[in-house]
């Protein structure tokens, strides 16, 4: 189990803090963990300055469409991307997606990854299990049993989806 990181430089904190005051607070999502080896391998980019610029730049991204940007980027300059570039770039849309559902962590406990809200969130967490195999809900996270799931990763945005579209109680 790999956790993302973030990792910013100067130029990217003055782009997030002009973004934030354009878009609404999301929340961090601090740790976001998934049973994923995600990187860029050195045989893939293998100058140590551009590999960190590349992080940079993945790590600023806001949205889905920047993410396709970078993909196609990457795929343009390294050719196809391995595995862990794939995984890399579906992570980043977990952490984009979490942060739309207002979750405050993903963490990976075994076969289960935990998706927590904040306390008193409100949000029927029982009504999205009850939608979704392999899915159980309690007070403040879902657990969702990864492993039972062939699916897992599609499975997981879906989640994410139906969280971000529920009205969080006032």
């Amino acid at each position: 189990v790999v956790a993302l990181r973030a990792r910013t430089d100067t130029s990217a904190a003055d782009g997030a803090a002009a973004q934030a005051e354009a878009a609404p607070e999301r929340p961090a999502v601090q740790p976001l963990e998934l049973p994923l080896d995600h990187f860029l391998p050195h045989d893939y980019v293998p100058d140590e300055r551009v590999r960190l610029q590349v992080y940079q730049e993945l790590a600023a991204a806001t949205e889905e469409a920047q993410l396709k940007t970078l993909q196609r980027r990457l795929k343009d300059r390294f050719g196809t991307p391995p595995g862990p570039v794939e995984n890399l770039l579906y992570s980043l849309r977990v952490k984009l997606a979490a942060q739309a559902a207002g979750l405050i962590a993903v963490n990976v406990d075994g076969d289960v990854l935990e998706l927590r809200v904040p306390q008193g969130d409100g949000r029927d967490l029982a009504g999205i299990a009850a939608g979704h195999r392999h899915l159980q809900a309690q007070r403040t996270r879902l657990r969702f049993n990864w492993r039972a799931d062939d699916d897992w990763q599609e499975q997981l945005l879906r989640i994410l989806g139906e969280l971000a579209e529920q009205p969080v109680a006032a």
